[in-house]
């Protein structure tokens, strides 16, 4: 089956006029299958639709999907499907280490899941932890609203540029992310906590850390997140770029 995605992503690469790439391991991927008269692959970060993906409440939010009694506590989410590469086992441990109240909003599903729910439990941290399950893709948002922070990290072992980071800043949330070149936004803009590796100990830190600012304090962090997206990262923009290309 890889031999087969492998050929259909070559043919694709290939045949293309124009390639455009959401991270740069990819990029050069593309590069490596084009020809010399061809022009180079064209990196474009990965975008969101900020009209789906805009804030909302945290308090309605919690009630509209009955976790109202959470929001003493400080909740962190994440969006995905639950397989090893997400790194959400790393994220459930770094909860049980952290000093901080943290309650987990594990949105989606996967074939982790059950080793998840297992994890939470023998760390006794079970009550602490909600799987949601797979949900319709607009009822992300409100999830998202629903939290304090966000979790989206890179394997290292399989680099990416998840598009759930984009999503979360979108939603005016603070984000844990990897230390990446295309990620490397989030430290420089000072728009949540970026890990070299995630691990559960720099994942205990770095939640610690964002729960130690205050509301108002993490809320002028959702505020210029959301603003970057709007100036660098939608869908429209990605699109009027095509057409200047062309």
């Amino acid at each position: 089956f890889n031999t087969i995605l492998n050929l259909i992503f070559k043919l694709n690469v290939r045949l293309a006029d124009d390639v455009y790439t959401a991270y740069e391991e990819i990029k050069e991927q593309a590069t490596s299958v084009r020809t010399t008269a061809q022009p180079e692959p064209i990196l474009f970060p990965n975008a969101v639709d900020p009209v789906t993906f805009e804030p909302a409440d945290q308090t309605t939010s919690l009630d509209e999907i009955g976790l109202l009694e959470w929001r003493s506590a400080f909740v962190v989410g994440f969006v995905g499907s639950l397989r090893e590469r997400h790194q959400v086992s790393q994220l459930i441990a770094g909860a049980a280490q952290s000093d901080t109240n943290a309650h987990l909003l594990i949105v989606g599903d996967g074939p982790e899941r059950a080793a998840l729910e297992q994890q939470a439990k023998r760390l006794n941290i079970e009550k602490n932890v909600h799987f949601t399950g797979a949900i319709n893709h607009d009822d992300v948002p409100t999830r998202i609203s629903a939290c304090d922070v966000c979790y989206g990290v890179v394997d290292p072992d399989r680099p990416s540029n998840p598009i759930k980071i984009y999503e979360y800043l979108s939603c005016e949330r603070p984000v844990i992310t990897s230390d990446t070149a295309e990620l490397s936004f989030v430290s420089e803009l000072n728009l949540g906590e970026a890990v070299e590796t995630p691990t559960p100990q720099l994942v205990s830190e770095a939640i610690d850390r964002l729960a130690d600012r205050s509301e108002s304090e993490r809320a002028e962090i959702g505020a210029s997140g959301r603003e970057y997206i709007l100036e660098h990262h939608t869908w429209a923009q990605l699109a009027d770029s095509i057409v200047e290309t062309l």
